[in-house]
């Protein structure tokens, strides 16, 4: 099986989760991402400089000779010249002896004015704010509520503008490309992205999806399940009471009799310490989505949420 693990900056917030899980270890795989936009503003990033591989910058970016830096809140003026509400910022800028050149993505909150913001950003940012050197052109463009700052020259921003906006387009491509006979994984992720989860900035660096066997699937089900294709989704680190399976029945199967028997059958409590107390069992044809968590990290409305946008693939 083909292993692709993306890796993020580790997040404070698994400090405080705790190990516990179950006895069954099956092989670990990652879903495969439709789009880097749909992944964390370093993923963001890192695609608009792979468009743009003949840039000295993003030689450099590319090559390690960047620092990566979150914009705390006591930073956000110094970097921008003005504040403004946003969910995170993520700056790339040299380490040493900087020449006038910056990155940055900012994803802001939903229902925030993002033409304002980019409005402000444009009036407010400082292009000399390097003291001793400053860049001669600034360049913010937004993608729904993302929006991209490019400190350079002119002719630079074009190019990164341009690598930005072919990104997006390929993104709205692959999202409304996803349908019931996509992969398991896509549909997986559409899910999670699609219905914006409150947990969807950590989807890359805490989840994954695990293709599992015939054995492992009846330990997640509680039941035998006859199918031709299974795909397990939850998180990495010592779980919450989580769990997304995606199955695709084998040709002939009844849909509803598996359902009830999964509803019937699946171990809310297989987790140990932790117990789901919310199941979702629903089909899109021949595919059956299962989700529980307790409402925890991953409340009811996300779940709710997820199986909306599962459900959304009827035609």
């Amino acid at each position: 099986m083909k292993k692709v693990i993306i890796a993020i900056v580790a997040v404070a917030m698994l400090l405080s989760l705790v190990a516990c899980g179950g006895n069954k270890k099956p092989a670990e795989t990652t879903v495969p991402t439709p789009s880097e936009l749909t992944g964390s503003l370093e993923e963001i990033i890192k695609a608009i400089y792979k468009g743009v591989p003949e840039n000295e910058h993003a030689k450099s970016y590319l090559d390690g000779y960047m620092m990566t830096m979150e914009v705390t809140e006591d930073m956000v003026e110094f970097f921008y010249g003005c504040t403004f509400e946003y969910e995170r910022a993520v700056v790339t800028e040299y380490m040493m002896a900087p020449p006038a050149f910056s990155l940055s993505v900012i994803k802001l909150p939903e229902g925030a004015d993002v033409e304002a913001t980019v409005a402000l950003l444009k009036e407010k940012i400082d292009p000399m704010r390097w003291v001793c050197v400053g860049v001669e052109h600034v360049e913010v463009v937004s993608f729904f509520n993302h929006v991209a700052v490019f400190m350079m020259t002119e002719e630079e921003a074009q190019s990164y503008t341009n690598a930005f906006t072919s990104l997006n387009d390929a993104i709205v491509a692959e999202r409304n490309a996803v349908t019931a006979e996509s992969s398991l994984g896509d549909i997986l992720n559409f899910m999670y992205n699609k219905s914006n989860v409150s947990f969807a900035e950590y989807v890359n660096s805490m989840f994954m999806a695990m293709e599992i066997d015939e054995e492992t699937a009846e330990y997640y089900l509680g039941t035998k399940i006859n199918y031709t294709e299974i795909l397990s989704g939850e998180c990495m680190r010592v779980p919450p009471a989580y769990n997304t399976i995606l199955i695709r029945l084998a040709d002939g199967e009844d849909v509803e009799t598996a359902k009830q028997a999964i509803k019937d059958n699946v171990n809310l409590g297989r987790w140990l310490c932790v117990t789901a107390d919310k199941l979702l069992v629903e089909n899109v044809g021949n595919i059956i989505a299962v989700i529980m968590t307790d409402g925890e990290m991953i409340t009811d409305a996300d779940v709710d949420a997820m199986m909306n946008t599962f459900l959304s693939l009827k035609k």
